[in-house]
């Protein structure tokens, strides 16, 4: 649809850096999660200085409302400066957390 393969599973940042460390990669998630102190510390264990965080406002519930074609839209906006540049897309948008303490 779009060009550009996504991997959206948590721990494909990490294989991405394994299977394709040279490569430029883009993490498209929640504003939560690039701003949470779980993903940070992924992010900085992993980063190979060729990576773009894109908080993804929305996406979860455009998504969440079935509008396909309201999607196609919106990532097609939202991904035009990346198209192209980048090799790997890492999708994340689920912001569940829990203190246990």
């Amino acid at each position: 649809m779009l060009g550009i393969p996504f991997v959206a599973i948590e721990p494909a940042y990490k294989m991405v850096h394994d299977y394709s460390y040279n490569e430029p990669t883009l993490v498209m998630a929640t504003k939560g999660t690039i701003e949470s102190e779980k993903f940070n510390l992924l992010y900085h264990k992993y980063d190979n200085y060729k990576t773009k965080l894109l908080p993804c406002v929305g996406l979860a519930d455009i998504i969440e409302e079935g509008n396909k074609d309201k999607l196609k839209t919106y990532l097609k906006d939202i991904l035009k400066d990346y198209k192209g540049k980048v090799k790997n897309v890492v999708l994340r948008l689920h912001t569940l957390s829990f203190d246990t303490r």
